[in-house]
């Protein structure tokens, strides 16, 4: 009777391992490889060449967690921290002023539209080399985003749009968040005049993260706090000379390019490309994201705006 038992049991861990694994959905071709959480905000979490680590920053043990582990889109949701590739709107400022249900979240900075990053997204078209997502109606920012991810050789064509689902005006830009380690190598094309701002605290607890223009490029030097101090962080906001950031790691490089926005039509609380840079004593807030902005755009209703982009990456020789 106790092997009739167990018989039953082994094929339903089986099945429910299958269901699990199905929560991340991929697309790929003989060199490269995607994948995305459709109920996540159709975020993607892997991209990487085949044989080779996961090049975003995403902790796989939430890709595959239960139903009642997810965050729901609500006015109180917390910030759960799903990293990979997302899609927040600028400026930030905005994010719960266009909301009349919470009046006290009014002028609040954090955390993102819910409803953008968490909403259970659609597929809508699928193929062994394309996904497209359709995302909910948000009531926070008014808007809806669909997400197409195309891979093309060794490039991944991505165009977010948002639309208009109000019956009044919006204004927004599309902020592209892509997540990485911490340590991760980067350089973003500028001059010296394309380096903004970089907004940084140094006290007690925090360090500033060391940057400079080394051979016409931004770069950060990463490195662990000094004694006594808890993390190193800085963001920098930099206008540069081409629609471009290259990442690397030992084995990779990660090119992303973008649309070169003239700066007057980039919201001034923004910048066409910016960097935040933590490194924590206990590696807990360790994150590098590389982000970019489409122009700040005024939609009526039933309007869109798209923001594309071209990731391309290759083996490091």
């Amino acid at each position: 009777m106790y092997k009739y038992i167990l018989f039953l049991f082994i094929p339903i861990l089986f099945n429910s391992t299958l269901l699990a694994q199905e929560k991340v959905v991929f697309i790929k071709n003989d060199t490269f490889k995607a994948g995305f959480l459709p109920d996540v905000g159709g975020r993607m979490v892997f991209f990487s060449m085949n044989g080779e680590e996961n090049f975003l920053y995403s902790d796989d043990k939430y890709w595959n967690e239960s139903e009642t582990e997810r965050i729901e889109p609500s006015l109180n949701a917390p910030f759960k921290e799903y990293n990979g590739l997302t899609t927040w709107l600028g400026p930030q400022s905005e994010w719960w002023n266009h909301q009349n249900s919470i009046e006290s979240k009014k002028g609040d900075v954090w955390p993102p539209d819910p409803w953008l990053i968490y909403g259970d997204y659609k597929i809508v078209e699928k193929t062994a080399l394309k996904l497209v997502f359709e995302g909910p109606d948000s009531p926070i920012s008014g808007v809806k985003l669909t997400k197409l991810f195309e891979l093309n050789g060794n490039q991944l064509h991505i165009t977010t749009t948002a639309k208009n689902i109000r019956t009044t005006n919006v204004s927004w830009d599309l902020w592209s968040n892509a997540r990485f380690g911490a340590f991760t190598n980067f350089k973003v094309p500028v001059d010296d005049d394309g380096v903004l701002r970089v907004v940084a605290n140094e006290n007690d607890s925090l360090d500033k993260v060391k940057y400079e223009v080394k051979e016409g490029s931004f770069v950060f030097y990463p490195e662990m706090p000094s004694a006594g101090k808890k993390k190193r962080i800085s963001k920098a906001f930099l206008y540069p000379k081409e629609g471009r950031i290259v990442a690397s790691t030992e084995t990779l490089q990660l090119t992303i390019e973008f649309d070169k926005v003239p700066f007057n039509e980039i919201h001034p609380e923004q910048a066409l490309v910016e960097v935040y840079n933590c490194i924590s004593v206990d590696g807990s807030a360790d994150i590098l994201e590389l982000e970019h902005h489409s122009a700040y755009t005024h939609l009526e209703p039933g309007e869109s705006m798209s923001l594309k982009e071209v990731w391309t990456l290759k083996a490091v020789n």
